[in-house]
């Protein structure tokens, strides 16, 4: 049997989202976004959660904040504290110091002035003695010797004679001076064999002595080293320039040459300045302080 003549037709159905809505089924569009809030709860349990996180994580960013600046401004803290202890006792390390500096220039200067005293005496019975390169010494040779150094200026070195009495050194001194340069042949010349740094001594009070001269003021050279001369009816005794000048200038007596020697220097202080601390800065000092660390107890060797 064949198929029919005649097919019905598929009937084709119109997809849901192209059907027209009833009255019933649309969507009013007027409604308000609270009930659209209120039909949707979803969203809105997520927006909540997600603010109480928001809040959870910025209440720990400030404690957490809190706590770290807490603890810096303490460390802060000690550290100034420390900083201001080892200042102090920077600052009485230093003074000490100076102190310790002085007290050893002041010995080294006395130990100067004594080994200087002690050659001195040691030479006091030496005549140096300086002449031309054409006159010769014709007594015995071991009382009498070069001096030692480089002779200066192309001459021939110093004789130096020892004499068996210092009463002889100085009649021939004294012969000397009395007589003029021009007397004594060969260009001789005699002087008194001293220290090194007694001649140096002298030297530097050449400006002292300068004054002195002018005023027709006799003075004389003391050992250890000194000068002696009367001023305003006074005996006077300097060691130093600046006590000399000083007194000739008039503005003030001579006291003990330790005082007025250079080697005795200024106390210097410290390179800072301490800041008094206020009464809010003290109550926040660490109550814990800082302390050197002990020196172990010396332990007496065993027999």
């Amino acid at each position: 049997m064949g198929p029919p003549a005649t097919k019905k037709k598929a009937q084709l159905q119109t997809p849901p989202i192209f059907q027209r809505r009833t009255a019933d089924t649309a969507r009013p569009p007027s409604l308000s976004p609270r009930i659209e809030q209120t039909e949707d709860p979803e969203p809105q349990a997520c927006g909540s959660d997600t603010h109480a996180a928001l809040q959870a994580v910025q209440l720990l960013f400030k404690t957490e904040l809190s706590a770290a600046v807490a603890e810096f401004a303490k460390q802060l803290r000690d550290l100034g504290y420390r900083v201001d202890t080892l200042e102090q006792h920077s600052d009485a390390n230093s003074m000490s110091l100076q102190d310790d500096q002085v007290q050893l220039n002041l010995h080294l200067l006395t130990l100067q002035n004594k080994v200087e005293d002690l050659e001195n005496r040691s030479r006091r019975g030496n005549l140096r003695l300086r002449a031309g390169s054409d006159w010769t010494w014709r007594g015995p040779p071991e009382r009498m010797h070069r001096a030692l150094g480089r002779p200066r200026n192309n001459l021939p070195r110093d004789f130096v004679m020892k004499l068996h009495h210092v009463e002889v050194r100085d009649m021939a001194l004294q012969a000397a001076r009395r007589l003029p340069r021009e007397s004594l042949q060969h260009g001789m010349q005699l002087f008194a064999d001293l220290a090194p740094t007694t001649l140096l001594k002298r030297k530097q009070m050449q400006p002292v002595t300068a004054i002195l001269l002018k005023q027709k003021i006799k003075y004389k050279w003391g050992f250890p080293f000194s000068l002696m001369f009367p001023w305003e009816g006074k005996q006077c005794t300097i060691r130093t320039l600046e006590e000399g000048l000083s007194l000739l200038e008039g503005t003030r007596t001579p006291t003990s040459h330790l005082s007025h020697s250079p080697s005795a220097s200024s106390r210097q202080g410290p390179y800072w300045t301490q800041t008094p601390k206020t009464k809010q800065q003290r109550d926040l000092s660490p109550q814990t302080q800082w302390h050197t660390r002990p020196r172990p107890e010396s332990v007496p060797p065993a027999t």
